[in-house]
């Protein structure tokens, strides 16, 4: 009988099956310490880097914060005060210099107006007027840099892309030419300027329908992107004036936030919801114009009946220099109220102190209204002032046109031909008027025959 097997043998094993070789203790007890070590190096490397982290983000926005303070100190801003009054050559030279300005402005010549522009003397004006808790490091810098990319871009939103020279003013003590822009309708800004050797350079701008220079509206605009630094920093804002409102005082902090808004909706909504005696006050007034003004343009009638009312209320808040007639009588033009128009042209005329371009738009709203006599007299106005253009002479033609007074007529189409070198007839004048009377009259008939002679 075979021998059985001991209970205390192992039992046996297959050839195929792989055992691993037991593990020393030592080597085991080794592999432990080093892993033990390295955890504690991994733990000392992610403490380093937290630390690194945390003295980045505390030395290196100081250190930014001082090299904008670095970089505002290098770049000292100008304190312009207001000249002494110009010599009689002085002010033949600032007629040049807004004819010359208007130009470069129509053709969007952003070189002439580089050469036009003082940004350094703006910047001067904006800080001059921004209180210094307002005042971030770096700001000076960046604005200086900004107005000197844009190449003049504020005085085309200003103007709106056209312009025409005015007349010579003088605002806030300085030098300044009065340009208007007919584009859409009338606006008016005077361009406030400093004598430059034998020319001038542009200091600043002052829109004339909500009576703001463009310094404050910069300085407004650094302003509202910083929190509100105190009360005595607020008072100190260009606008802010002892005898405010107490709910206008009160408001500023939430007005100050609301013009970072975009849309013009969203900031009515939050001027809608102040009270109704804050619009009394200009800083207020303007802003709800600001979001009027578009919104009434794009057809909405309730907006244009407010913004009618926000307009006829601005000079009494704004002041006598504001032109919210211009933009109310284009509104009113608008809706066909002739009669509302020519008031509102008769006070801007005063405002604006005379621009023959408004009793252009008077003759041409008399002529709306079938006022003939009152739309000659103003044309014969114009041409006795040397204000006669081949315009003027063309809305002669159609007030005469109009009234059907054919013989002068023909003398007026006569006198366009000897002035200006262009006979006016049926192809290239009356075909887009309403003039078939005139067309088959025998006065028509004769003048034909006489344009058609060389």
């Amino acid at each position: 009988m075979p021998d059985e097997p001991s209970s205390a043998s192992p039992p046996p094993v297959p050839e195929s099956v792989f055992v691993p070789a037991p593990v020393p203790a030592v080597r085991v007890l080794r592999t432990r310490q080093r892993t033990g070590r390295e955890m504690y190096v991994m733990a000392g490397v992610v403490v380093v880097i937290i630390i690194a982290v945390a003295i980045y983000m505390v030395l290196v926005p100081r250190v930014q914060t001082f090299m904008k303070v670095v970089q505002d100190a290098k770049t000292p801003l100008p304190h312009h005060k207001p000249p002494p009054p110009l010599t009689t050559e002085q002010q033949a030279a600032l007629e040049r210099f807004g004819l010359e300005l208007a130009r470069a402005i129509r053709l969007q010549d952003a070189s002439k107006l580089n050469l036009l522009m003082d940004d350094e003397a703006l910047a001067g004006r904006v800080f001059e007027k921004l209180p210094d808790a307002f005042e971030v490091p770096g700001s000076r810098t960046t604005m200086i840099n900004n107005l000197h990319r844009g190449a003049g871009r504020w005085l085309l939103e200003l103007i709106g892309g056209e312009a025409e020279y005015v007349r010579k003013n003088v605002r806030e003590g300085f030098p300044a030419v009065v340009l208007r822009t007919d584009r859409g309708q009338i606006r008016y800004a005077d361009i406030l300027v400093r004598p430059d050797g034998d020319g001038f350079k542009v200091v600043d701008g002052f829109n004339r329908l909500l009576a703001w220079t463009i310094s404050d509206d910069l300085c407004y605009g650094l302003a509202r992107g910083v929190p509100v630094p105190g009360e005595a920093a607020l008072d100190a804002l260009p606008g802010v004036t002892a005898t405010m409102r107490p709910a206008a005082r009160k408001e500023l902090p939430g007005l100050l936030h609301a013009m970072r808004l975009i849309r013009a909706e969203d900031l009515l909504f939050y001027l809608d919801g102040l009270p109704r005696e804050v619009d009394l006050e200009p800083l207020f007034l303007r802003q709800r114009l600001r979001a009027l003004e578009p919104l009434a343009l794009s057809g909405k009638w309730e907006h244009t009946k407010a913004c009618k009312t926000a307009l006829l209320a601005a000079p009494a808040v704004l002041g006598t220099d504001c032109t919210a007639d211009a933009a109310l009588a284009g509104l009113l033009r608008l809706e066909n109220d002739w009669s509302g128009v020519e008031e509102c042209l008769k006070r801007l005329t005063a405002t604006v102190g005379g621009d023959p371009h408004l009793t252009y738009l008077r003759a041409e709203n008399f002529l709306a209204m079938a006022r003939h006599e009152e739309a000659l007299a103003l044309l014969d106005e114009l041409d006795q002032s040397s204000a006669k253009t081949e315009k003027t002479a063309s809305l002669r033609i159609r007030v005469h046109l109009n009234r059907k007074d054919y013989p002068a007529l023909v003398k007026d189409l006569r006198a366009f031909k000897q002035n200006y070198g262009v006979a006016l007839v049926r192809q290239n004048y009356f075909k887009d008027l309403d003039s078939h009377e005139f067309l088959t009259s025998p006065e028509f008939a004769a003048w034909e025959k006489e344009a058609a002679k060389p």
